[in-house]
Order: structure tokens, then C-alpha cells, then sequence
């Protein structure tokens, strides 16, 4: 190679290591940005990676047809591919606000019509996934015929290392994305940086080609006929992209789910998981590279030895999912700091991921170097390998999301998938076995089988003890007895437990409703936070007709508000399996809730709902998990609010729970101040120990209407007569700060906004949850500074012994609960 090649070469592998940073950060800013139209559910997920991985079928199956008809070298051609994307990027990032309202009308289309709405949702994804994805999926090829152009003379090999150098870039923007760009500049940060550094490759490479011949054929003369013959050969590495396609995306979708029940569902944990993932895919093709000398190729036969091999590791590592947990626990007791936790966190996802992600990697990069792979006009060949491929990684994808786990779930998915491992590198054997090798892959093989045959069953309790959450014990322990277990990829693994506790009363039994091992309600003394959820804002409802209630729990709350009166209620839970709980194992807390005949239970992701159905309601009260949870600060953005704040009846009052423990007080003040920006009249509760949100458009002011419906379903939600008055002041006695208190603690200090454009708290609030600091406390006392305690307003016209005491709520009684948090 002579020096000017080797220089181009040089430069052009640290524009493909940009192609893949631009490339991750790209997909990962769809993600996000689509959540927002398309939902936050698992099914609208695997469909932007449908049509992300669509796109890249799609650009290599046009250059691997077309790409050589272009009048234009292959490197230029290549620079104006980078130029497409990092334009379409551009426009995206410029008209990001325009997207909804241009296409939820489409969408609307397909309520209540499961399978018309994802195939919308993937059409509405084509539209603005595939201008970018297309060009990103023939520049692989491109680059291969440039380098074809430099007359390498080992194709295989550089083939094989530009592979690499591209997972390298992806690497560093899976990192550079959750750590650095989005947390500081957001999507628009994640989608401008793309665009940019695809123009910057586009100038670069483009300036690169002088000297160059201009046309894409190389400068040998290629035998016709032995290049038809070496493409009539190539069926079996298809064949084979596909299969590796396939297996490795069902697995990385399996790896997904799993990091969610045993790592953590946090933005950070995932990407961990992606960035091992990677990491193994970019070992594999090192390993693939350096592990031939220039000029070796391997044979068909040698490659099913991979492939077993492959097997029998991923196989070995089944057996140790459900010790996770425990494992990070133990690893974890002394862990204060979110930078050692996720350390840690990393680690368990390296041990558990990274060798069959490496052993599954060197997969692909190897059919570049197999003795059948075509020696001629290889940038075509390369393109039919993108197209099958990333057909194999669609199909495995949403096979595995739509149908393998929800049916055969997470730990009968994974001895599938490695006997289909197993089971393609025997019959690759069997075509092609030479016979001094029999011996040696015939125990590969059977070593394989009994890997996948022979593995113990899982624990189930231990694979859902939550012990990662926070590092400790939560709601499983030694003498917790599972109850109940349902997997699917919409809603993870939702669990019942039952415990027992000691009271002044003797032990006392209680159920607790889990979500990946993440607490979600229980029958016990959460109750009272549960019943607060709802009964809070109804206290300023002028009506008690519509009711929306956005997450479903163990039911309590939305029991409440049926039992209050309201006239139509609908339910909006994204997981079946919490449904199926609530329904059978707390109806005597819910009083069978999802079975009355004024209640409708929507399996949609809440704000999807409300962006789709055009319902007015006169109460929107919700109950979502944490908001640290992946996904969940779409419904904590400005933009949520003010679309939830549109379907508001004249007078209708909006409800939202927020945590306050576990949380920096800046992360709370983020959640007040975003509340606040949008509706005019906001309040801050606590109730059992967890902070209540109300906003509303109109004075909050104690309605007749609730108090009417207080005294007549007293008994139906479950207090006496004799208590109501007493728990009716507890309860209007929570509110730490009234709307003038919330109005004036926005306008004395700037307080960062949570939006769609920067998903501040998704990134921030994951950083406080293994901090021994009792941040429930601190935030109470932070927020008591800005509280004046004024009287509650009541109607005028509200009369009786509830309305009188409302209105004799006195200063004494809010500090009989929040004084003692005040810092002296």
C-alpha cells in the first residue's frame, strides 16, 4: 500500500468512526423525539427501530442495485450520502414542534385498533426515519468500494476493520449521548451535533477524492463471469447476515428487557446496555481482524466452530440472570454516589453481556473474510449484506418484542434463541464438514445441546427481588411468597408479593404490587397516599362527570373516584400484567374497579391517549411510577401539560403525583415550575408522604359538589361518619404550598423548565437514589420556606358541618404536620 493510500485510508476510517457516533446519537434523538407522538409503550419503540433499520435495508439494497450505475466515484458518492443525512437531521431538529400537530390526525385513525395503529405509527415513522436511515445504510458500501478504488489488495480484512472503526463511533455516541449531550443541550443538542458532524464527514470525504478515478469501476478489468459466479456464491453469506441479524437483535431486545427487571429502568442503565452491547460487537470485529494474518481467509467449516462456541457462552450465562440483583446488592452496600453506582451497574452489565455479545459480533465481520466471499465489486456484495442483515435485525426485533417474550417469556426466549445459535453452526457443519474436524464440532455440539437442555429453571422471586433499585432491601426478602408473575415487553415483569409485618396488633400480612421489582402500590399503608391521589383534587371539582386516570396501580385510587360518583371513567395503563393484578389479586382494595360498567380500561401509553382522543374531562388525575423511569418525563414536560391542560372542561382540575423522596430539590422545584408555567393556579400536598401536584385554570377553591359527594360516599371509601370530619381536615391541612406560595417561589429564582427539547429530569433525577441523605425531609424543609399557610378558600355557597371545616382550618394545623421540618 503505497503512502498516499495508506493516508486516505487512515482518513477515511475516522470519518466512518464519525458515521457511527452520528449514527447512534441519530437514533437515539428518534427515539426520544418520536416517544412524543408515537408513545412511550414498547410497541411504538420497536417501531421507530423497525423503520430505523428498515431505512438501512432499504440503502443497501439500492446500492448494492444501483450504486455502480452512479457516474461518480464511490468516496464522493459516499460524502454526499453524509450530506443527506446531516440535511434531513437539520430539518428535523427545525421542525421538531411541527410534528404533531401535522400528524396526530393520522394517527387518530387507529384508536382502539391495536394493529392499524402500529401500522401507522410505522408510516408516520417512514415518513420522517427513512430520509435519513436510507443514506446511512448504502454508506457502508460506499465506503467499501472507495476503499476497493485504493486497490487493497486484502478487502476482507479492511472490510473488516472499517466494520469495527464504525461500531467504535456508535460506542462513543452511545456514551457521549445519555452522559454529555442530552443531559446539557437535549435533543436539539443530540440532533444539531449529528447534523453538524455529518456535514463536517460530507466536506471532508468529498475533498478527499482528487486523483481518484472518476467512475466507480476499479481500475482492474473484472472477469464478468467470474464475478457472476462469485455472486451466485453468496447466497449462503445472506442467508447467514440475516440468521446473525436476527439472533443478535432478538437478543439485544431480550438484554433490554432483563437490564429493566435486574439493573435498573433508568436512562443510565439502558445505556449501559447498549454500550456493552456495542462494545462486544466492536471486540468481535477487532478479534475478527487481528486474529487472521493479510491474506487468510477462513473456511465455512471453521466459521461453524464460531458459532457454537457462541452458543455454548450465551448458554453458560442464562444460568446467572436471576443472581443479579443479589450480586449488585452485596457489591452495592456500601455505594452512596450515582457515579460508583452506575460503575457498578456497568460492571454487572459487562459480566453479564459483553463475551456473547463479542463471541455473537466476530459473527458478521468474519463472512469478510470466508474463502466464498466475493473478491470483485465487493461494494455490492456488502450492500445485499447491510439489506439482509438489518432485515434479520427488524424481524428479530419485533419478533422477539411482539410475540416471543409476551408468549414464551424472557427465560424460554433465551434457550430458543441460543439453540437457533447452535442449531445454524451444525447444519453450516453439516453442508460443509471436513472430516478431520468431525470430532471436534460433534463435541461442540453436543455441548451445546447439553448447555440449553440442562440449565435449572429460574428463580423468579430472586430475578424480581428489586434489590438493584436501591441497592438494598425493599419488598422481597426471605419470607416473601410470590403471588403473582406476568412478562411482556409493555409492561416488563409485573409481581404481587405477600409479607409480613409486625404491628401493635400481633403480624400482619400485606400484599405489594411490583413493577421490575420497583414498588407500585400495596394494600397497607401506602392506602393513604393512594386515596389522597385522588380525593385532593377533587376537593376543587366543580363536576363529577368525565374522570381520566393515568396509570393504573393496585386500583385504589381509581376506586376512589368511582366511588365518588363520577359518572364516566377511563383508565389508561400501559402494562397488561398490572391490569391482570389489580383485577385479581387487589379487588378488595379497588372493589373491582376494571369490572364496573362505567370504567374503561385504555392499554395506552396516557399522554398517546390524550394527544389521540379529543375527550374533555373534568378531572385528570394520574399516578405514574417514578419519575426516573425511562420514558417517563414525557409526562412531566411542559408540552404534556399544557396538551393534558387542552382536554380540561371548563373548571376541570389536574392531579399529578411527584415524588419527594429520592429527588434533589432542584429536580422538584423543575417539576413545580413546569406545572406552574402552564397552568395558572397550582398547589403543592403531601399526603402520606408523597407530594401531590393540582393545577387548574380557575381559583382553587373547596367546591360544594365534593363535599356533597364526601358525605354521601363516606362508607364507600372506606371511612366512617364519625372520622369524616377529622380526616377531611387531615386531608386539606396537607397543602405545604398554596398557588400564591408556588406563583411567588417562580417569579424569586430562575428555575430550569422539564421539556420535550431537553428531558431535563430524565437525566437528573436518576442521580439521588443511592445517596443515604433522607431527601424526603430535606425537600419538605426547602419547600416550607416559600409556604405561607393561608386559610383554604370554600365556596360561598358551600353549607354544612364540612364546609364549616374547611373554613376553620387553622395555621396551628399545618404546623402541627410541616413544622417540625422547618430548618430554625
Amino acid at each position: 500500500m503505497s503512502g498516499v493510500t495508506a493516508v486516505r485510508s487512515r482518513a477515511w476510517g475516522i470519518l466512518f468512526v464519525c458515521t457511527g457516533c452520528t449514527a447512534l446519537l441519530a437514533e437515539q434523538s428518534f427515539e426520544k423525539m418520536f416517544s412524543t407522538l408515537l408513545g412511550a409503550s414498547t410497541p411504538a419503540a420497536a417501531t421507530v427501530l423497525a423503520v430505523y433499520f428498515g431505512g438501512l435495508t432499504l440503502g443497501g439494497i439500492l446500492f448494492a442495485r444501483w450504486g455502480r450505475l452512479l457516474p461518480i466515484q464511490p468516496i464522493r458518492l459516499y460524502a454526499l450520502l453524509e450530506l443527506c443525512v446531516g440535511l434531513w437531521t437539520l430539518l428535523l431538529y427545525w421542525t421538531f414542534d411541527q410534528l404533531i400537530p401535522v400528524f396526530a390526525p393520522l394517527l387518530a385513525l387507529g384508536l382502539d385498533r391495536f394493529w392499524l395503529l402500529q401500522c401507522l405509527r410505522v408510516l408516520v415513522a417512514a415518513c420522517w426515519i427513512l430520509p435519513a436511515t436510507v443514506p446511512m445504510g448504502a454508506s457502508f458500501p460506499a465506503i467499501v468500494n472507495s476503499l476497493e478504488q485504493l486497490d487493497i489488495l486484502e478487502h476482507g480484512k479492511t472490510t473488516a476493520r472499517f466494520y469495527s472503526l464504525n461500531l467504535t463511533g456508535a460506542i462513543a455516541g452511545a456514551l457521549a449521548g445519555p452522559f454529555l449531550i442530552f443531559p446539557f443541550w437535549g435533543v436539539d443538542g443530540g440532533l444539531l451535533f449529528a447534523a453538524c458532524l455529518n456535514l463536517l464527514v460530507a466536506l471532508v470525504a468529498y475533498s478527499t477524492a482528487h486523483g481518484l478515478p472518476s467512475a466507480q469501476t476499479s481500475p482492474k478489468q473484472r472477469n464478468l463471469s467470474d464475478e457472476s459466479a462469485s455472486f451466485r456464491r453468496l447466497g449462503l453469506i445472506l442467508v447467514i447476515a440475516f440468521v446473525s441479524g436476527f439472533v443478535f437483535f432478538a437478543l439485544e431486545v431480550l438484554w433490554t428487557h432483563l437490564i429493566g427487571a435486574v439493573l435498573g429502568n433508568s436512562i443510565y442503565a439502558f445505556a449501559a446496555m447498549l454500550a456493552v452491547v456495542l462494545t462486544g460487537l466492536a471486540l468481535g470485529g477487532a478479534c475478527t481482524t487481528a486474529r487472521l494474518p493479510d491474506g487468510q481467509h477462513i473456511s465455512v467449516s471453521d466459521f461453524s466452530k464460531l458459532l457454537l462456541g457462541a452458543a455454548v457462552v450465551l448458554g453458560l450465562m442464562n444460568w446467572f440472570w436471576p443472581d443479579v440483583p443479589q450480586a449488585i446488592a452485596t457489591l452495592g452496600a456500601q455505594v452512596e454516589t450515582f457515579g460508583m453506582a452506575e460503575l457498578l451497574r456497568w460492571s454487572m452489565a459487562a459480566a453479564m453481556v459483553l463475551l456473547p455479545a463479542t463471541l455473537l459480533g466476530m459473527v458478521y465481520p468474519t463472512l469478510f473474510r470466508l474463502d466464498i466471499f466475493p473478491a470483485q465489486n465487493a461494494g455490492a456484495a456488502v450492500g445485499r449484506m447491510v439489506a439482509a442483515n438489518s432485515v434479520g435485525c427488524v424481524l428479530g426485533a419485533l419478533a422477539t418484542g411482539f410475540w416471543l417474550i409476551p408468549w414464551l417469556g424472557s427465560e424460554m426466549t433465551l434457550r430458543l434463541l441460543t439453540a437457533g445459535c447452535a442449531f445454524r453452526g451444525i447444519v453450516i457443519w453439516l453442508t460443509y464438514r471436513p472430516s478431520e474436524q468431525r470430532t471436534r464440532l460433534a463435541i461442540l455440539s453436543l455441548a451445546t445441546v447439553a448447555v440449553v437442555t440442562l440449565q435449572p429453571r429460574w428463580n423468579r422471586l430472586h430475578l424480581t427481588s428489586g434489590l438493584h433499585v436501591y441497592f438494598r432491601f425493599a419488598e422481597v426478602g426471605p419470607s416473601t411468597f410470590l403471588k403473582f408473575f406476568h412478562e411482556d415487553t409493555r409492561g416488563g415483569i409485573t409481581t404481587v408479593v405477600d409479607n409480613t409485618a409486625d404491628s401493635e396488633h400481633g403480624p400482619q400480612s400485606y400484599r405489594t404490587l411490583l413493577t421490575n421489582g420497583k414498588f407500585q402500590g400495596n394494600d397497607s399503608v401506602e392506602m393513604e397516599a393512594q386515596t389522597g391521589f385522588a380525593l385532593v383534587p377533587m376537593l376543587f371539582a366543580p363536576r363529577f362527570d368525565d374522570a381520566l386516570v393515568i396509570g393504573l396501580g393496585t386500583g385504589h385510587s381509581a376506586h376512589i373516584v368511582d366511588a365518588m360518583g363520577f359518572a364516566a371513567i377511563d383508565v389508561a395503563e400501559t402494562a397488561p400484567g398490572i391490569a391482570q393484578a389489580a383485577r385479581e389479586y387487589f379487588g378488595h382494595i379497588n372493589g373491582a374497579i376494571l369490572d364496573k360498567p362505567r370504567v374503561r380500561l385504555l392499554l395506552e401509553d396516557g399522554r398517546n391517549l390524550l394527544l389521540l382522543r379529543d375527550r374533555q374531562y373534568d378531572l385528570i388525575t394520574m399516578e405514574i411510577t417514578s419519575v426516573w423511569f425511562a420514558g417517563a418525563t414525557n409526562l412531566y414536560s411542559e408540552e404534556f401539560y399544557r396538551l393534558a391542560r387542552s382536554r380540561l372542561k371548563q373548571g376541570g382540575i389536574f392531579q399529578q403525583w411527584v415524588q419527594i423522596h429520592h429527588i434533589g430539590t432542584e429536580e422538584l422545584l423543575t417539576a413545580i415550575a413546569t406545572v406552574r408555567h402552564v397552568f395558572p393556579q397550582v398547589s403543592f400536598w403531601v399526603v402520606g408522604g408523597q407530594g401531590i401536584l393540582v393545577g387548574s385554570l380557575t381559583p382553587q377553591i373547596i367546591e360544594p359538589a365534593c363535599l356533597q359527594a364526601l358525605a354521601h360516599h363516606v362508607t364507600d371509601i372506606g371511612w366512617t361518619e364519625g372520622e369524616l370530619s377529622d380526616r377531611l381536615a387531615a386531608l386539606v391541612s396537607s397543602r405545604l404550598l398554596s398557588p400564591e406560595d408556588i406563583t411567588a417561589l417562580v417569579q424569586q429564582r430562575p428555575i430550569i423548565l422539564n421539556t420535550d427539547r431537553n428531558r431535563h429530569l430524565e437525566y437528573f433525577a436518576p442521580r439521588y437514589n443511592y445517596s443515604p441523605v433522607d431527601y424526603r425531609k430535606q425537600n419538605v424543609r426547602a419547600l416550607i420556606q416559600f409556604a405561607s399557610f393561608p386559610p383554604p378558600e370554600v365556596a360561598a355557597d358551600a353549607s354544612g358541618h364540612l364546609a364549616e371545616t374547611c373554613r376553620h382550618i387553622q395555621r396551628e394545623q399545618y404546623w402541627q404536620r410541616f413544622g417540625r421540618d422547618r430548618t430554625r
